[in-house]
């Protein structure tokens, strides 16, 4: 049973939508047909993108650390050392600061599906995906990409969210492939971690709140997680339990979802 429930839980995630931010009101999609700086950060010795595979860009031009971080995925407006401008949706993993003092965000693109890093002084433009407030104002970008790192650093700090990335990676992914997130799914992916750990502090739950707000795993993550779980049997049990909960709580259940639910 537990074979079919594997096999089902990656066909929901491969079929169905990836999870992603709705465009700010009145904001479109700009990505340039060659993006250079973007690679220079991270060192593909100025690699055509066709010539690197999605997998090899994941796993071997950023660590695994990197991969697994959980991010706030955000709109930003960005303008390169050549006056290009882009603007898209990221998951940003990580903040870095290099030698000379210039601050790195290490993202996940949702637009190219890859990771790329962006000089933190060129975003001309960020948005709260929370309310869609668009923020222009160079000051409050970088008090935004502040809240930022620290939002990210949060988790590394936790016991309990860095061993359970896998789990919550799936069902940050369940919950927001269908598209806007319920409070009843927040309450499933709370009861997982508290059932895991019960001491989990108030600050680790309001962490949950924020994930289910701010994060948008990929469908790579998501797969990647799955295969991280699928020889330790009582955890996918338990994972495909909460599946079977969150599929249930926003009352809309489609026909994959209804196959799996029929395994129970």
């Amino acid at each position: 049973m537990l074979t079919k429930i594997m096999s089902f839980l990656e066909t929901i995630g491969r079929e169905s939508q990836e999870p992603i931010p709705d465009l700010p009101s009145g904001k479109k999609v700009i990505i340039p047909d060659w993006e250079f700086e973007e690679f220079d950060v991270i060192e593909l010795n100025e690699e055509f993108e066709s010539d690197i595979s999605f997998e090899d860009f994941y796993d071997d031009v950023f660590s695994e650390q990197e991969i697994i971080t959980f991010g706030q995925t955000t709109y930003i407006e960005y303008l390169d050392s050549k006056k290009n401008l882009s603007s898209r949706r990221v998951s940003i993993k990580k903040v870095e600061t290099n030698d000379k003092g210039i601050k790195h965000l290490k993202c996940y693109c949702h637009e190219r599906k890859a990771f790329r890093s962006f000089r933190a002084d060129r975003v001309q433009s960020i948005c709260d995906i929370g309310t869609g407030e668009i923020i222009e104002d160079k000051e409050r970008i970088q008090k935004s990409l502040e809240h930022i790192e620290f939002f990210c650093s949060q988790f590394s700090v936790s016991d309990t969210f860095r061993k359970e990335y896998p789990a919550i990676n799936i069902l940050c992914f369940l919950a927001k492939c269908d598209g806007n997130v319920h409070a009843s799914e927040i309450a499933v992916l709370k009861k997982y971690l508290n059932q895991v750990d019960e001491d989990l502090s108030e600050d680790e739950n309001n962490l949950i709140e924020s994930l289910a707000k701010y994060y948008y795993p990929d469908k790579h993550l998501y797969i990647k997680s799955l295969k991280k779980l699928e020889k330790h049997t009582a955890k996918l049990n338990t994972i495909a339990i909460m599946a079977k909960e969150l599929i249930e709580a926003d009352g809309v259940t489609h026909d994959k979802e209804k196959e799996f639910l029929s395994l129970f």
